[in-house]
């Protein structure tokens, strides 16, 4: 027993320890060091000589992340900011000197140092052969930084930033850089960018974000392989010009405050345009003191706007902001026909919004979803507005758009009428979807089920998001109603189509039992038979001539809803007092049936029911209180 207890473990002397990690063969050490931040991974190296030149050891290409507000601890002194220079200097050229290749690197200084440093760095990234490279520092002469990465052949992608000045070396080159993001650098000389573009012969995606062209006239862009262009949050008080020749352009991204001029060419293969740009506030202000009589143009600006707009009339897919909106609207110029347009986008709906999408409802004959992604403004004449802007239906509602899309809606009455004139009009609509709504969302779909659909396949559709906005109880719950309302939406359009067949039923009915003098006039009937599985939405019923042919006869009466919408209670809002003419109209009967529905209805009715003096059998169905009241009425 004594040689089965015994373990090998416990009889190692409690100051041994099993290191069963440093054990594992160097790439498998060096991936579980990928994972950790670059300061703890290269701490590794301290803890014994077996792991001093495990961390370059990673599997494939290296990842560095060399932030000096990370590396740095915030209780250090400026003195001490030397260690992260140090740290940086010892990490790329002893530690990674024989790495094949890294495939980010991604430089952050908060504090400022020697280009010298900066330059040096960006050297031992294109010795380590860099794919891409974030360089996020103040550079005193930029020149030199490029000089250092001139003609850098894995380069694939650049972002540069820290508000320094560009400036571009003669016959620079990165032969096979793809993204460039220029993050709030300073654009002094006219050519400086358009230099810089020259030598990304394969530049594929631009982003200029931040930066200031104040000193500029003319900011150019002209690549002839760029795809996609982002310009985003430039210097508002600018007032240079900007030019963009890309006939490759797939995208554009537009978000600020609008040039001074644009001259915008060769946009054919342009697929999207995200355009949220405007006048600034210093802008609008000069327009109000233009003084029209002097035939000087009152919304310069906004006629760039819309020239801009006009330059992307070949996208396929369209957002305007708000502002975009407005100087649109403003504008003298005409809209263009959107000959490929097939998705619009909508900001922030007010007084121009309402306008502008009467107006790009008509230019864009081949639209297939419009997308009102911001809420409609506190304005009342919305819809009256965008009516009286309409000459004629749109082309694309009667031929093209099967999707409509609200993020944002508010049941306002204005908005409730935009989502009737979409369901009267819209010949092939399959759907329209709320993101968001109000809390009493069921009653206004009700409201929405009940308008007059132009196409029989139309559903209203809530997203998810609903859930979670609204507060509403739970998921379970939530799909539960929508289930039982999608159900019901099917059958009602079946039934509407069934009802408008029973009208027609009904009035030949009464036209043959009116003419009818004899029981052999009337085929040999003996009773008439009035089943109606569907809602009942007459009003008012004429059979005041049937009374003589009523009263030698019999009539079996049956009005149900049972299969209408599953609700019991549903009955009596649609068919009560149309229903209590009706049965009061055959009160010469003898025979009566009368089912679930048509009870309560006759309950609920504000109708005086007649004595039924001939009646002799009453079959009615449901609860005894509702019956009891019916047969204590018509004794």
């Amino acid at each position: 027993m004594e040689s089965m207890d015994s373990n090998p473990v416990e009889k190692r002397s409690k100051n041994e320890c099993i290191d069963l990690i440093s054990d594992l063969p160097d790439p498998i050490l060096g991936h579980i060091l990928s994972y950790l931040p670059i300061k703890n991974a290269v701490a590794t190296s301290i803890i014994s000589t077996r792991w001093r030149n495990v961390f370059p050891f990673g599997v494939g290409p290296i990842d560095l992340e060399l932030d000096d507000t990370v590396l740095l601890h915030p209780e250090e002194n400026e003195s001490n900011s030397s260690s992260f220079v140090d740290f940086v200097d010892k990490l790329l050229n002893k530690t990674l000197s024989d790495v094949p290749c890294v495939r980010i690197m991604n430089i952050n200084c908060e504090k400022k140092y020697d280009d010298a440093k900066i330059i040096s760095w960006v050297c031992a990234a294109v010795r380590l052969k860099v794919g891409d490279l974030l360089l996020r520092s103040f550079v005193l002469d930029s020149k030199v930084l490029f000089h250092s990465l001139d003609g850098c052949m894995t380069l694939r992608k650049l972002e540069l930033g820290k508000n320094f000045d560009l400036f571009i070396p003669g016959d620079f080159t990165l032969p096979n850089l793809e993204r460039l993001m220029l993050d709030h650098l300073v654009f002094h000389e006219y050519d400086s960018v358009q230099d810089l573009l020259d030598g990304c012969p394969e530049l594929e995606y631009l982003m200029i974000y931040g930066c200031d062209c104040e000193e500029l006239d003319t900011l150019s862009i002209d690549c002839p392989y760029l795809e996609d262009l982002f310009i985003e949050a430039c210097s508002d008080e600018s007032a240079c010009e900007l030019s963009i020749d890309a006939p490759s352009l797939k995208g554009l991204f537009y978000r600020g405050y609008v040039a001074g001029d644009y001259r915008v060419c060769n946009l054919n293969s342009l697929e999207v345009a995200y355009m949220d740009v405007g006048p600034n506030p210093e802008q609008l202000e000069d327009a109000d003191d233009y003084d029209k009589d002097e035939g000087e143009d009152y919304w310069y600006f906004d006629g760039c706007v819309a020239k801009l707009v006009n330059a992307c009339s070949s996208t396929t897919h369209l957002y305007l902001s708000n502002i975009s909106i407005a100087a649109l609207q403003r504008t003298s110029l005409p809209l263009p026909t959107f000959p490929n347009l097939i998705q619009l986008g909508l900001g922030c709906m007010g007084i121009s919004g309402w306008r502008l999408m009467a107006r790009l409802l008509q230019s864009a004959p081949n639209l297939e979803t419009l997308e009102i992604v911001e809420s409609f403004d506190e304005y009342e004449g919305g819809f009256a507005v965008f009516e009286s802007s309409q000459p004629s239906l749109p082309v694309c509602l009667e031929l093209r758009v099967n999707k409509i899309e609200f993020h944002k809606f508010n049941a306002a009455d204005d908005e409730i009428k935009l989502v009737e004139y979409f369901l009267e009009n819209g010949n092939v609509l399959e759907r329209i979807n709320f993101h968001s709504f109000p809390y009493d969302a069921m009653s206004i779909l009700k409201r929405f089920v009940m308008f007059p659909r132009r196409s029989k396949t139309c559903q209203i559709l809530l997203m998810e998001e609903l859930i979670t906005e609204d507060g509403w109880a739970g998921f379970e719950e939530h799909q539960t109603m929508m289930k039982e309302f999608y159900d019901n939406e099917a059958k009602i359009l079946e039934l509407k189509a069934e009802i408008a067949s029973l009208k027609q039923e009904k009035i030949a009915m009464e036209q043959k039992l009116h003419a009818s003098t004899s029981t052999e006039e009337c085929g040999g009937r003996r009773r008439l038979i009035i089943w109606m599985d569907a809602i009942l939405l007459y009003e008012s019923y004429s059979l005041s001539s049937c009374k003589s042919l009523l009263a030698s006869h019999h009539i079996d009466v049956r009005p149900t809803l049972e299969k209408t919408f599953g609700h019991r209670d549903l009955g009596p809002w649609y068919i009560s007092n149309g229903l209590a003419q009706l049965v009061t109209a055959c009160s010469s009967t003898t025979r009566l049936y009368l089912a679930t529905c048509s009870i309560q209805a006759l309950h609920h009715s504000s109708v005086q029911l007649p004595v039924f003096h001939n009646l002799t059998w009453l079959a009615p169905t449901g609860s005894m209180e509702i019956v009891g009241t019916f047969t204590k009425e018509s004794t």
